[in-house]
């Protein structure tokens, strides 16, 4: 699943060459991809600094800089370790959210508002405010159909 989301952030970055500003909507339109899978690609990209978020104008934004792949695992342990979950097959949807089996636990995430939540450790220290944390990562980029029921 990991890989798809990396393929999908490759395959996203030819399309938005030729936009200033991005939509996701639009994006989906042009893709044929499902909402929630053009922002886990978004994300990808994001964390590659591929693309960035305009807060005043409250928009993504094609900006293309050096990018190694390798490279994003080792400086994102969160993600390192949500692909790990992803690829372990241990990210189940449900009719209450998605269940992630770290170890020997298993959490729950669920719509927040507009944003996630987890029933983890780390949600619960942190609320969101230093990131999400590797179940919301790994509910995400299993999860593209899942978050657009």
């Amino acid at each position: 699943a990991s890989d798809t989301v990396v393929a999908d952030g490759d395959a996203l970055a030819e399309v938005l060459a030729t936009d200033p500003v991005l939509d996701r909507t639009t994006l989906a339109e042009r893709t044929g991809w499902a909402t929630g899978r053009v922002a886990s690609a978004l994300a990808a990209l994001a964390t590659a600094g591929q693309v960035g978020y305009d807060l005043a104008s409250a928009a993504h934004y094609h900006r293309p800089l050096p990018y190694r792949a390798d490279l994003v695992a080792t400086l994102h342990p969160r993600l390192a370790a949500a692909r790990l979950l992803a690829t372990a097959g241990t990210v189940t949807p449900t009719a209450n959210g998605i269940e992630v089996t770290s170890g020997e636990r298993t959490y729950l995430v669920h719509r927040k508002g507009t944003g996630f939540a987890c029933t983890c450790a780390w949600w619960a220290r942190h609320q969101g405010g230093r990131g999400p944390c590797k179940h919301v990562v790994a509910a995400t980029i299993v999860g593209h159909g899942a978050w657009d029921r």
